[in-house]
């Protein structure tokens, strides 16, 4: 008897995680925050193509507002494909579960203004009309008025990892998106 009433809380606990996940790409058809104290996900990009942007450091939001994080504010975004792996969560019968949103290839996937809080952002990008230096990115609340930083008419990027400790999109929108809940640590 027992083990059935485990079995069938394991059962709601991840269609309570796929719903959970669901519910979070609807909202970002209208606006998305994501942010912790620590590391959110983890994050591939490829065929990344952005109009204005700026990089500059400032603290994260919600209750990373004490971390310093690189902010990299874009405007048109495009990309080709995008994966997230969440930080793993203890589930209660289950142990370790992983969630992770595939946006495939052909997904057309877009945001008016996307905002990205990243401890780490790595891989070979493009930026052209670049400007480094103070006043060169829009001051924000979460910068400061000295808004030092790196300013671009374009940026262009095959391949990036992304380590997110936030994320803010005014609007994305992709036609397809691909979410798991996995047992143990799952990768893209």
């Amino acid at each position: 008897m027992a083990h059935i009433r485990y079995g069938r809380f394991a059962a709601l606990s991840a269609a309570g995680l796929l719903v959970a996940g669901a519910g979070a790409v609807v909202t970002a058809q209208t606006g998305l925050n994501i942010s912790a104290g620590e590391l959110v996900a983890s994050a591939q990009v490829r065929g990344l193509s952005a109009g204005h942007t700026s990089i500059q450091a400032g603290h994260g939001i919600l209750d990373a507002a004490e971390d310093p994080v690189a902010m990299v504010i874009m405007e048109d975004v495009r990309m080709s494909y995008v994966c997230a792996r969440m930080k793993s969560v203890n589930v209660p019968f289950l142990g370790t579960v992983t969630m992770t949103a595939v946006l495939p290839e052909g997904a057309d996937i877009y945001a008016d203004k996307l905002t990205i809080d990243s401890a780490l952002l790595s891989g070979p990008m493009a930026l052209d009309e670049m400007i480094i230096g103070a006043g060169a990115a829009e001051p924000t609340p979460r910068s400061g008025s000295a808004a030092v930083g790196l300013s671009s008419g374009s940026l262009t990027a095959g391949h990036l990892d992304v380590e997110l400790s936030g994320l803010h999109a005014t609007r994305l929108t992709s036609s397809t998106i691909e979410l798991r809940a996995e047992r143990g640590e799952a990768g893209c």
